[in-house]
C-alpha cells in the first residue's frame, strides 16, 4: 500500500511539474513524455514514447548526451549543464539539463530520466542586463570625459579671473569698496575652480570601480598641499614636525582637506581663525579642522555629507556653493578605508569637521 502511495505522489509530481522531464532507457529510446515536455517540445506524449532522443536534441548536440548518460552508468556523479534542443518545429532554444540514473530492484542502472528546463529567457535577460551595463559603463566613461572636459574650460578662465582681481585688489589706486570686491571676486574664482574639480573627482569616486591611487606617502605633505592652496591667513595650520607616513592617495586627500577648510572658512565671520591639526590615535590618524562659525544641529550634522547638502542657519544669508565639498571629502575618507564625522556643541559655538584614516595603512 505504501508502494503504491509513493508511486502514486511521484505520477502527479512528474506529471505536475512544469518543466520537461523525459526517461530513457540505455539505448536512447524515450519511455516517458510529461506534460511538460509536451509543451516545450511540442510532441504529443504518443508520437514522443518510443522515439530516439534525437527526437529533441539535435543531432550536433547528442554527443553530450550519450557522453552524459555514460557517465552515469560508471556511477559518476553529473551536475546540470547546458545544452541546445530543439522543438517540433525545428526551432532550437537554450536549455539546462540535468540527469539521474533511474536503478531497477536490484541497484542496476536501467535507464536515466532528464528534468529539462528552459533557459531562453534568463539568457535573454543576462545579455539584456550586461547590454544595460555595458551602456551604463559608456555613459560613466563619457561623463568623466564631458567633466573632465568641463573642469579644463573652467579651471583656465577661473585662474585668469582670480590673478586679475588679486592683482586689482593689490592696486594702490582702488578705494576700499573695490579692493573688497575684488577680494570677493578672487574667493569666487577659486570656489568655481573648485566646483569643476569636486565635480571631476566625484566622478571618478562614485561606483564600484573608484579611481584612487593609494601608495606610501607622507600625510603632512599632503596637508602642506592644502593649506598652501587655500591661501588664506586665517588658517591656523600646526602639523608634526616629521613625515607621518600612510597608504593615501595624496591628491585625493589634500582636495577633501581643501574642501574642510574653505567649508570652515566660509561659514566662520572673519577675522576668526580655522585650526588644522592631526592626531595620532592608537590604530588611526585623525585629521581635524575647527571653526569658531555658526555651528551645527544634530539634525544637520546627519545629512551633512550628503551630496547636495548645505548647512544654512535662518535668517543668515546663503553662503552659496552647490553642496559637493563634503560629499567629496565623505568618498575620499571612505576610499582610505576611514570616515568622516562633524562634531559640534550647537547653534554657534563652532564645528569640528575630522576624517579618520586607519593606521593599519601605514609603512612599518
Amino acid at each position: 500500500m505504501q508502494r503504491n502511495l509513493s508511486e502514486s505522489f511521484y505520477t502527479a509530481l512528474v506529471r505536475d511539474c512544469g518543466d520537461a522531464v523525459v526517461t530513457f532507457d540505455l539505448d536512447g529510446t524515450i519511455t516517458s513524455w510529461n506534460p511538460g515536455a509536451v509543451r516545450l517540445y511540442g510532441h504529443p506524449e504518443a508520437v514522443a514514447i518510443g522515439k530516439p532522443t534525437t527526437l529533441f536534441v539535435p543531432q550536433d548536440q547528442v554527443f553530450r548526451l550519450h557522453a552524459n548518460r555514460k557517465r552515469l552508468l560508471a556511477g559518476e556523479p553529473l551536475p546540470s549543464y547546458a545544452n541546445t534542443h530543439c522543438r517540433c518545429d525545428g526551432t532550437r532554444f537554450d536549455v539546462s539539463v540535468t540527469l539521474s540514473p533511474i536503478h531497477d530492484g536490484s541497484g542496476t542502472v536501467i535507464g536515466a530520466s532528464a528534468v529539462i528546463r528552459d533557459v531562453t529567457q534568463s539568457r535573454l535577460e543576462r545579455e539584456r542586463i550586461q547590454r544595460t551595463l555595458d551602456s551604463l559603463a559608456t555613459l560613466d566613461q563619457r561623463r568623466e570625459e564631458f567633466l573632465a572636459l568641463l573642469a579644463h574650460e573652467i579651471r583656465l578662465p577661473a585662474a585668469a579671473i582670480g590673478l586679475l582681481a588679486e592683482g586689482l585688489a593689490r592696486a594702490p589706486q582702488i578705494g576700499e569698496r573695490e579692493r573688497a570686491a575684488a577680494l570677493r571676486l578672487r574667493e569666487q574664482a577659486a570656489s568655481l575652480s573648485r566646483l569643476a574639480e569636486d565635480a571631476l573627482a566625484i566622478a571618478h569616486l562614485e561606483g564600484d570601480t573608484a579611481r584612487i591611487d593609494l601608495r606610501q606617502d607622507d600625510l603632512v605633505r599632503a596637508l602642506d598641499v592644502a593649506v598652501s592652496r587655500v591661501g588664506d591667513a586665517r588658517v591656523d595650520a600646526r602639523l608634526p614636525d616629521r613625515p607621518l607616513w600612510l597608504r593615501i592617495d595624496r591628491e585625493r586627500l589634500a582636495q577633501a582637506v581643501v574642501n574642510l577648510l574653505a567649508n570652515a572658512l566660509k561659514y566662520s565671520d572673519a577675522p576668526a581663525p580655522v585650526q588644522l591639526r592631526v592626531r595620532e590615535l592608537d590604530g588611526s590618524v585623525r585629521i581635524e579642522v575647527r571653526d569658531e562659525g555658526i555651528g551645527i544641529t544634530p539634525e544637520q550634522a546627519d545629512r551633512l555629507f550628503q551630496k547636495y547638502a548645505r548647512a544654512q542657519r535662518a535668517g543668515q544669508r546663503d553662503p552659496g556653493g552647490a553642496g559637493l565639498g563634503l560629499y567629496l571629502a565623505r568618498l575620499v575618507a571612505e576610499a582610505h578605508g576611514g570616515r568622516v564625522h562633524v562634531e559640534s556643541a550647537g547653534i554657534g559655538l563652532g564645528s569640528t569637521f575630522a576624517i579618520t584614516i586607519p593606521r593599519s595603512s601605514s609603512a612599518e
